[in-house]
Order: structure tokens, then sequence, then C-alpha cells
């Protein structure tokens, strides 16, 4: 189902617009409180990443990792997605066609909007 490429990219490899993406995920963690070291313990950077669904980011439980590809850097919108779909997928334990993933997605949708609100009031 997914081809994920052996390259990871390092921070330091990325444009100053990619960067500033990719420092979105810091806040995307703490509006949902952090997710616990034994969900996950780091998220990378891979060159690419195909799927079947065209999803541009995988958990990997055995790694404890989530893997999003380059390419959503060019968008906060695009990353955003991809990473809240890894998340919920790592959180839940589900399979992404399934309930169990469906509703931990929805919930986290729900927090980050919850935190958006709570700080655009701020």
């Amino acid at each position: 189902m997914y081809n994920v490429s052996s390259e990871y990219i390092n921070i330091s490899e990325l444009t100053h617009l990619e960067k500033t993406v990719w420092e979105t995920k810091d806040l995307i963690l703490r509006c949902i409180g952090g997710v616990s070291e034994d969900i996950v313990v780091e998220i990378a950077i891979t060159i690419s990443l195909e799927t079947t669904f065209s999803i541009h980011s995988k958990y990997i439980p055995n790694e404890k990792m989530i893997l999003i590809a380059k390419d959503t850097l060019n968008s906060v919108p695009q990353f955003l997605s991809s990473l809240l779909y890894a998340l919920a997928q790592a959180i839940s334990g589900a399979n992404p066609i399934t309930k169990d993933f469906e509703q931990e997605l929805t919930n986290l949708l729900g927090i980050v909007g919850r935190e958006f609100v709570r700080l655009s009031k701020q």
C-alpha cells in the first residue's frame, strides 16, 4: 500500500518556507496536548511517500514514527491535514479505513478547532 523512500530530510535542508510550515507541527502537538512517547517518538520528513489513496503521511507503529512527505511542506493546510491524519492513526491504533480511526480524526479536528477559537479570542 505504501512506497516509502528510505531517504529522510534533515531540517537544515529545508527552504525557509518549508521550515516555517514544519514548525506548525509544534503548535498542533501543543493543541492536542502532545502525544505519548509510547505512541510516537519521532516525526520525520521523507523525500517521497506514495500511497494508494494520495495520503502524504504514514504512522509506523513498530518504530513509533510518523513519516511526512516533503512535498506537503509547501502548504500549511496540506501539511497539517497529513500530520493530523497520521496522528489519528497513531493515537487510535486503528487502520485508516475504520470507524475508530474516523472517530479519532474527528476528535483531533475538534480539539484543534477549539484551540484555534480560544487563541483567536486572546
